[in-house]
C-alpha cells in the first residue's frame, strides 16, 4: 500500500558516532553531530530525488517558511527545499533542512495549508524527534505470514509505538504554531482530510495486508485528524492543556 503521510522521514546512509541531543529549548540541530547528520542526510535525500529549480515555487516555500520560522528559537537556521518526486511528502534533517515534494506543493496550494506541512515538519526539530532518529530503538515483533495457504511466523523490526506516536505530537505542536503565527488552525485540518482521503481510495483499490499494518511506519491519517479535530474542539472551547507555545516560545 502507498502511504501518504507527510512525517519525520529521514533517509539515511552513515550513522554518526554518539548520540545527537536536541537543544532543551528545542532549537534546531546545534551541535556538531546533529549539523554532520543533517548534512550527510541532505545530500542523500538530494542525490536520491534531485532538486526543483523553479524561482517562483522557491519564492513561495520561503515566504511561507519565512512567516514560521520568526516564531520560534533558531528560526534563522531553518532551509526550506522542493524535491522532483511525485510522492506527496515532506522530509526534515535534524539541523532544520526541511524537504517539500512537488507533488506535495501542487496537491496544497493554498499557502495555509503549505504553512500546516511546514509547521508539522519545524515541530519534529523543536520536539527533538529528528535528532533521536538514530537512537530510539525500533521493535521486534513475532508476525504471521500466510503463503501457499499455511501460516508462518517470522521476526520483523517494526517502527516503534513511541516513534509513531511522534507524529501526534507533532500536529499539536504544529497547529500551535501555525496559529501563532496568524493561519487558520482549519488548515492543519484540511490537510489531515487530503491525507486521509488519499490513504481510503488507496486502501480500496490495493487493499493492506496484515504484514502492510505493522510495517507501517507512521500511524493512519485518520486517526491523526481525529487527534487534530479534538485539540481545535478543545481550543474553541478554551479549555487550556499544557500551552505549547509556553514551552517553546514562551516571549511571544
Amino acid at each position: 500500500m502507498r502511504r501518504l503521510r507527510w512525517a519525520v522521514n529521514l533517509i539515511l546512509a552513515v550513522a554518526i558516532a554518539g548520540p545527537a541531543s536536541a537543544l532543551p529549548n528545542g532549537r534546531p540541530g546545534a551541535t556538531a553531530d546533529e549539523r554532520q547528520l543533517g548534512g550527510l542526510a541532505a545530500d542523500q535525500i538530494i542525490r536520491q530525488h534531485g532538486l526543483v529549480r523553479d524561482e517562483a515555487l522557491q519564492a513561495r516555500i520561503d515566504a511561507v517558511g519565512h512567516s514560521l520560522t520568526r516564531y520560534v528559537p533558531g528560526g534563522e537556521d531553518y532551509r526550506f527545499r522542493i524535491l522532483r518526486s511525485d510522492d506527496v511528502n515532506a522530509l526534515t534533517t535534524p539541523d532544520g533542512e526541511v524537504f517539500v515534494t512537488r507533488a506535495l506543493m501542487r496537491a496544497f496550494r493554498a499557502d495555509d495549508e503549505l504553512a500546516a506541512v511546514l509547521a508539522h515538519e519545524m515541530s519534529h526539530v523543536l520536539l527533538g524527534h529528528t535528532a533521536r532518529l538514530l537512537t530510539e530503538p525500533d521493535e521486534e515483533r513475532r508476525v504471521p505470514v500466510r503463503r501457499h495457504g499455511r501460516t508462518r511466523y517470522r521476526m520483523v523490526t517494526v517502527t516503534s509505538e513511541k516513534k509513531k506516536h511522534w507524529e501526534f505530537e507533532a500536529d499539536e505542536t504544529g497547529l500551535e504554531l501555525l496559529t501563532t503565527a496568524g493561519y487558520p488552525a482549519r488548515a492543519m485540518e484540511r490537510v489531515l482530510e487530503y491525507l486521509a482521503d488519499e490513504e481510503e481510495r488507496d486502501e480500496a483499490r490495493h487493499p493492506s495486508s496484515e504484514m502492510d499494518e505493522v510495517a507501517s511506519t507512521h500511524p493512519r491519517s485518520v486517526d491523526r485528524l481525529i487527534a487534530i479535530r479534538r485539540l481545535i474542539r478543545e481550543r474553541e472551547g478554551g479549555r487550556d492543556r499544557e500551552s505549547t507555545r509556553e514551552r517553546y516560545w514562551p516571549d511571544r
